[in-house]
């Protein structure tokens, strides 16, 4: 079971193609965000989500996958020489993302705009990534730990 301090995702930030996490942290990729108001509207949700996950099928809530060095590189970011503000810089088309890790925190900046600590986990990263360069930041989310 999940731990009591992971952040649930609001389902209105999800988009196709993003990483997340289940109840029984199982690694799950969206591949559908549908409307149920049509095929159960008397569930409570919302939102039915479709997964691409190694055993088939993810299990209740969602949760976002924190960001850490580790991820970071397999999302494509690359370490910068000792002695910059910033430890990661991942290049999208003409601009970047660039990462500082405290041991507590993630903070970020784009583009020269200092973002604070509002990029948090991967599929805010994705959605950033998919808005400035129209692309999907695409990896081999199996590999991602967890």
């Amino acid at each position: 079971m999940r731990k009591e301090n992971m952040k649930k995702i609001d389902l209105n930030d999800l988009m196709i193609g993003n990483y997340v996490t289940d109840d029984e942290n199982q690694l799950c990729r969206i591949e559908s965000i549908g409307s149920k108001a049509f095929t159960d509207w008397n569930s409570g949700d919302d939102y039915q989500l479709k997964f691409a996950t190694p055993r088939g099928v993810c299990e209740g809530d969602v949760f976002g996958i924190p960001l850490s060095p580790d991820v970071l590189k397999i999302l494509g970011a690359y370490e910068l020489p000792y002695g910059n503000d910033y430890t990661y810089k991942l290049p999208i088309s003409a601009i970047s993302i660039l990462f500082r890790f405290n041991g507590i925190d993630c903070y970020s900046e784009i583009g020269g705009i200092y973002m604070g600590s509002q990029i948090e986990y991967v599929h805010q990263v994705q959605n950033v990534f998919r808005i400035l360069s129209g692309r999907e930041l695409v990896t081999d989310y199996v590999d991602m730990p967890l």
